[in-house]
């Protein structure tokens, strides 16, 4: 196996959404530092700057693909060796991420909020959203248990 044979097996498809995640996980960090520190979005050369924002994103990118593994795999313990649900996880976690940055970006420029206040907004909708899924996850867990439980009323015959 040779570099240039795993070069080849890539589609467009896959590439484009890698590019795709890329960016999102680049942006949301790089507005931030753009909106709050000015300064240092000028004073740094690139590739700290991307490093920076990077750093400024995944902590909740990993947070939010927690998140959505107790969701999707509803407390059991399944193969994560499947690449394409590990992907799917980062690219949805990272829609989410984004979706929830842009927010109080967006709310911090309309009322001029400062850097301490708009992460504390962003932690405390995290918070939410991991409330949220581990409410929904008992609910799936007891439904589940319930069903299991339950006799069948009904058996087909063929």
């Amino acid at each position: 196996m040779s570099i240039f044979s795993e070069i080849e097996k890539v589609t467009e498809e896959n590439f484009l959404i890698v590019l795709f995640d890329a960016i999102l996980l680049v942006s949301p960090g790089l507005l931030t530092i753009f909106y709050f520190h000015k300064d240092t979005f000028l004073v740094l050369d690139s590739l700290k700057l991307i490093l920076l924002s990077i750093t400024t994103t995944l902590p909740f990118v990993f947070w939010n693909i927690i998140l959505l593994s107790l969701l999707i795999f509803k407390g059991k313990i399944m193969d994560t060796n499947d690449k394409q649900i590990t992907f799917k996880l980062l690219t949805i976690s990272l829609y989410i991420t984004n979706f929830i940055f842009y927010a109080i970006l967006f709310i911090s420029y309309l009322f001029k909020l400062y850097f301490k206040t708009s992460l504390f907004f962003i932690i405390v909708l995290e918070a939410i959203l991991t409330v949220v899924v581990l409410i929904l996850n008992k609910n799936i867990k007891n439904k589940i248990n319930k069903t299991d439980s339950q006799p069948i009323d009904y058996i087909p015959t063929s």
